[in-house]
């Protein structure tokens, strides 16, 4: 998040000082769109479709890890049992 904002900002990309000159025009004339504008319809849409995905790909990433987890948990117990076989059949 931090990078985002440092990238975006008028100290590390000097074109920004139009975007915030541009802003200051603005801002005294800004006015809430009404609940029902199509405009802002689609940026919540889009807003949820974006949250939904990065929720989709946590439980991914999550699920990714528990099943790497369970595979190195069977392979250590394979390796130890494999390990306690061959220490007896040396004795």
């Amino acid at each position: 998040m931090r990078t985002s904002r440092y990238l975006l900002s008028e100290s590390f990309s000097p074109w920004m000082h139009g975007v915030a000159a541009l802003a200051r025009l603005i801002e005294p004339r800004r006015q809430p769109l009404p609940e029902g504008d199509a405009d802002l319809c689609r940026e919540r849409e889009a807003i949820e479709r974006a949250s939904e995905s990065i929720e989709d790909g946590r439980k991914q990433r999550d699920a990714a890890e528990e099943q790497i987890f369970r595979m190195l948990l069977r392979w250590s117990h394979v390796r130890r049992a494999g390990s306690a076989t061959s220490r007896r059949g040396a004795s």
